[in-house]
């Protein structure tokens, strides 16, 4: 309501970049995913490194037996693999921390 209000009011805000940014959402999802909610930002590359590969380690459809917990562990999988992707290169963890790459 408050945006549909702000809109009418103000005109719609364009974001000449193209990015999206992500206001009041848990934008801090990659940092959790990893094990690292207790140090967020301030985790280093090597304790990036080292939380992805023991959750890469724990959600690797080949370790995982039976159909359904190998779906469930792909899945999560492919998401520590996104959340790694970005965290462990500087630039786009700049990025993540502004909100321009949404934590799907």
């Amino acid at each position: 309501r408050r945006q549909a209000a702000r809109e009418r009011r103000y005109g719609k805000r364009s974001n000449p970049a193209g990015l999206e940014y992500r206001r009041g959402v848990d934008f801090m999802g990659f940092y959790r995913l990893l094990g690292l909610d207790d140090k967020m930002a301030s985790a280093t590359e090597r304790e990036v490194k080292e939380a992805f590969r023991k959750e890469a380690m724990r959600l690797h459809p080949d370790r995982n037996k039976g159909e359904q917990n190998k779906k469930k562990a792909e899945e999560g999988f492919k998401k520590i693999q996104k959340a790694y992707a970005v965290l462990g290169d500087p630039e786009k963890r700049k990025l993540y921390h502004k909100g321009q790459i949404a934590a799907d």
